[in-house]
């Protein structure tokens, strides 16, 4: 419960990250924060920049957000192409549009 209230405190004063990440103090230390991942995980350094990543939404993750943007992204493709292959169930081929 602490930490609902806590959160609904820091959004009056921060009502949106995404908004913070236009200005450039911010922007540089968002950026920062990501080095020490990128350094000791290899796959983290193609992601985009941090900054990016809080602007798209990552659970109001500011920080080590780089697992959650990965597996996010396989969820959303993987749904997509499962819809878009789906089997019909008549003939047993793929139901291509």
């Amino acid at each position: 419960m602490k930490s609902q209230a806590l959160q609904r405190q820091l959004r009056r004063v921060i009502p949106s990250l995404s908004k913070i990440t236009y200005q450039t103090p911010y922007k540089q230390l968002l950026d920062l924060s990501d080095l020490p991942a990128a350094g000791l995980f290899p796959e983290f350094r193609d992601l985009p920049p941090n900054r990016l990543r809080v602007r798209i939404g990552n659970g109001k993750r500011i920080v080590a957000n780089q697992v959650q943007h990965i597996d996010r992204s396989r969820q959303f493709w993987l749904a997509n192409f499962a819809e878009y292959l789906s089997i019909a169930p008549d003939t047993g081929t793929p139901n291509l549009p």
